[in-house]
């Protein structure tokens, strides 16, 4: 922490302001925690207020043309709207395919702190913002099918020969249930979803089919085939056009069955932006975040 006695700028808006020389937001005397790139967001908004500000441009002022996509910029929205409440989707409208627009008067003023009023370094403020982040990077995640460090060579994928009874032991899978035919199938899946071998994301959606056959109406399996479908997107193994109506599928299937599950909305929240709707997939992101608000 810093102490300062210089004036600095503030943007005053509806209820709010944001304090530049800070990197805060305040209601009244409430301050509103931003991590930083929603900030800078807000910053490029109320820059441009009553105007179109189209995602290019927030792409240029934020990221300075770093390859980030569009639902990157998404869910920076989404975190400013849910920082100002009731009044989120007043303020900000969103113009769609082209960007967005702060709807209200903005004021530009200098300000003087009181004396010894402490600046506070919004670094240490991160840590509030953790399951925010953490869901951001799942949601990258999804989206681009990482392979956990995994190197992937190109070409023909070779299949590999797996022990059934070798993996029931690493998965220590329970023989006794009547369920075994389903979760022995669902937790296979997800052991090869996880490992991301060559021929893995093949043996993994044979996996969750297979625990589909079973039981249609097994939410999770619908959720662990989406992931699949999306990975194997990332990875250059299916294509997006014939690929994609089989992710809206297993996530609508998914999020009927089960709509209190964080990592269904997550899948679908993928699937939206990979067919371009980055606001409603940053819906869905903050479902999820509302749904396991301790992620960590």
């Amino acid at each position: 922490m810093s102490f300062r006695n210089t004036e600095h700028k503030l943007y005053r808006f509806d209820q709010f302001s944001l304090d530049l020389d800070r990197e805060t937001l305040h209601r009244d005397n409430e301050e509103i925690h931003l991590r930083p790139q929603a900030f800078a967001v807000l910053k490029v908004l109320l820059e441009h207020s009553g105007e179109l500000v189209t995602k290019n441009q927030i792409h240029r002022a934020v990221w300075n043309n770093r390859c980030v996509t569009d639902a990157s910029i998404a869910h920076c929205v989404a975190d400013v709207r849910r920082a100002l409440g009731d009044r989120g989707f007043e303020l900000i409208r969103t113009v769609p395919r082209r960007g967005y627009l702060l709807d209200c008067a903005v004021d530009a003023e200098l300000a003087t702190p009181v004396t010894g009023q402490p600046v506070w370094n919004r670094r240490r403020l991160f840590g509030a913002r953790r399951s925010a982040l953490v869901a951001a990077v799942l949601f990258s995640a999804v989206v681009f099918g990482f392979s956990n460090g995994q190197v992937r060579s190109g070409g023909v994928k070779q299949r590999v020969a797996h022990d059934d009874a070798v993996i029931n032991a690493a998965l220590k899978v329970d023989q006794s249930r009547t369920t075994v035919a389903i979760n022995g199938d669902y937790e296979k899946g997800r052991f090869f979803f996880k490992r991301r071998a060559d021929g893995d994301l093949q043996l993994a959606e044979d996996r969750f089919k297979a625990a589909l056959a079973v039981d249609p109406e097994f939410a999770d399996a619908w959720v662990g085939l989406a992931a699949v479908y999306i990975a194997a997107i990332g990875h250059g193994e299916k294509s997006l056009e014939s690929t994609l109506p089989l992710i809206g599928d297993a996530t609508n299937h998914a999020i009927k069955l089960a709509p209190k599950n964080a990592e269904a909305h997550l899948r679908r929240a993928a699937f939206l932006n990979l067919s371009g709707d980055g606001s409603l997939a940053a819906e869905h992101v903050e479902t999820a975040l509302e749904l396991e608000p301790n992620n960590k």
